[in-house]
């Protein structure tokens, strides 16, 4: 395990090759995203993680959308839509 600073990114704390979402900042602008786009709100990142690593909040903004229209299709088929 690598010791690291709190908010020390993965190059900052080592040079080993990095991988998907491996750093807090990743994730929590993942978790930015997704909320935004839970939320319905215009997708420009506001936090410092956010606007650090935009294309994984791009990512959760879209996983967000995929969501919704993933849950409207399910109970559109469980309440019988369309009739």
């Amino acid at each position: 395990m690598t010791e690291r600073d709190i908010g020390q990114s993965d190059d900052e704390a080592h040079d080993l090759p990095t991988e998907f979402l491996d750093d807090t900042s990743d994730t929590h602008a993942a978790w930015f995203g997704f909320v935004d786009g839970l939320k319905g709100v215009t997708p420009s990142p506001t936090r410092k993680e956010s606007m650090k690593e935009p294309h994984y909040y791009q990512l959760g903004y879209f996983g967000a959308y995929l969501s919704k229209i993933a849950a409207v299709a399910w109970f559109g088929v469980e309440l019988g839509w369309p009739t």
